[in-house]
């Protein structure tokens, strides 16, 4: 009992540090305090690794601009976020994603209006091969396809609904 204990305060320190960091991001000069704390946080169950990418993804995503403009090298970025994901329990290819957002949003020589349904068109396209692929995979049990497919669920929505300043 003692040592179930121990193990949960450990996992809850852990916890907190990995929420901090997250947190704090936007003091960071590069993802690596994240990536540190994303590895040493492996061992908790993986639903609240889970939970705190999808948390705190709109909020690093919003970074990656700035590492980028700051001289981080972009491979280096990506490999970093891959790492972060993966440690986090999330399939490293959502890095990828976060990078690829980043020429959704970019600027246009269209008006207000036609930049917005470019982007919402952009959003459903990215959701619709997402789920695509999430259905296509035939190796993966139906739990977890659900999982996958709510997830994916939330990722749109966020993105639809403003989680991020830039969607403002």
């Amino acid at each position: 009992l003692r040592r179930q204990e121990l193990k949960q305060q450990h996992w809850n320190l852990l916890g907190r540090h990995l929420q901090l960091a997250l947190q704090q991001v936007g003091q960071d000069p590069d993802a690596q305090r994240i990536k540190s704390w994303a590895l040493q946080c492996r061992e908790l169950p993986v639903d609240f690794r889970r939970r705190q990418f999808s948390r705190f993804q709109p909020i690093v995503r919003e970074q990656i601009p700035r590492w980028l403009a700051n001289g981080v090298d972009r491979e280096a970025l990506l490999a970093d976020l891959r790492s972060i994901a993966a440690s986090l329990g999330v399939a490293s290819f959502e890095a990828e994603y976060m990078m690829r957002g980043l020429n959704i949003a970019a600027p246009t020589n269209q008006n207000d209006a036609q930049q917005f349904a470019t982007r919402l068109s952009d959003i459903q396209v990215d959701h619709q091969r997402r789920m695509d692929a999430i259905n296509a995979m035939p190796d993966l049990n139906d739990e977890v396809r659900e999982e996958l497919k709510s997830a994916e669920e939330q990722r749109f929505r966020g993105l639809l609904f403003g989680n991020s300043r830039r969607d403002a």
